[in-house]
């Protein structure tokens, strides 16, 4: 499935992104009668594509893989103001999240989550 999604107009980055994590929760419940869907969005900023999107959901009984990435460079002419780069893979088992690792780089700061579930308890490290 390709489709194309336009940034939310004044909102935050991470609003956006945080979009896209709910959507792919609820691909992961979707995905459960699947072995494999891979969802790729171009991402626009107003009329201009800045990179892309992409969702590979991975199921197997009751447990789901999702990974993701996305690429965004904003650019005038040749010059780039903006890049961000995230990856994310994460293991569901039902509706619980059970593992988590997601890296980005925000135009240069770069961020981690890295989790995992033991006890019935999802532990989380960030940067």
């Amino acid at each position: 499935m390709i489709g194309t999604f336009h940034m939310i107009e004044g909102a935050p980055l991470w609003l956006t992104l945080m979009t896209f994590f709910l959507f792919s929760m609820g691909m992961a419940r979707s995905a459960q009668d699947t072995n494999q869907k891979t969802y790729a969005f171009k991402v626009f900023l107003d009329d201009d594509e800045i990179g892309f999107q992409r969702f590979v959901v991975s199921a197997k009984g009751t447990r789901t893989q999702i990974n993701v990435e996305a690429e965004f460079d904003v650019k005038y002419f040749f010059i780039t103001f903006y890049t961000y780069r995230h990856t994310n893979a994460e293991v569901w088992e039902g509706e619980c999240l059970k593992e988590i690792r997601a890296k980005t780089n925000d135009n240069g700061e770069s961020f981690f989550v890295e989790g995992t579930s033991k006890g019935g308890k999802l532990r989380l490290h960030t940067h």
